[in-house]
């Protein structure tokens, strides 16, 4: 295999389509294109105020209130709890990037509702590479 061994592929839905995560000793990100789960942690690689610069597009027409580095989002059919540790470091090489944990907690929202929020804040802090 092309990956490293400490890598994990899975497929999604399509044949063209792979998701690749660590697997040892940590818990996997969710595979969004699945269902979404009431609460659960990823890394992600950006700073806290690079966080706070996205979310609002991300959410629109929702808005947040801030209490620290706990995000609180209002939906009409319940609450989105976001809570962003520390900005940690990840070298490459000679490279230092930022990731940042940040967990999520659905409160009264549904499947379905979760999936439709998490589709959308995923489309916005999506990060492309060459």
């Amino acid at each position: 295999s092309a990956f490293p061994p400490s890598m994990e592929v899975r497929r999604i839905h399509s044949p063209m389509v792979i998701q690749i995560g660590r697997t040892p000793g940590k818990r996997p990100v969710p595979i969004m294109n699945d269902s979404v789960p009431a609460k659960f942690s990823r890394e992600m690689g950006l700073t806290f105020n690079e966080f706070l610069r996205t979310l609002s597009a991300a959410i629109d027409p929702l808005t947040f209130r801030l209490d620290g580095r706990v995000v609180t989002i209002v939906d009409p059919a319940g609450t989105i709890l976001i809570d962003l540790h520390e900005t940690g470091e990840r070298k490459i090489a000679s490279l230092s990037l930022p990731v940042t944990r940040v967990d999520f907690q659905f409160i009264d929202l549904d499947e379905k509702r979760r999936k439709v929020f998490m589709d959308r804040f995923d489309l916005y802090f999506h990060r492309g590479g060459g």
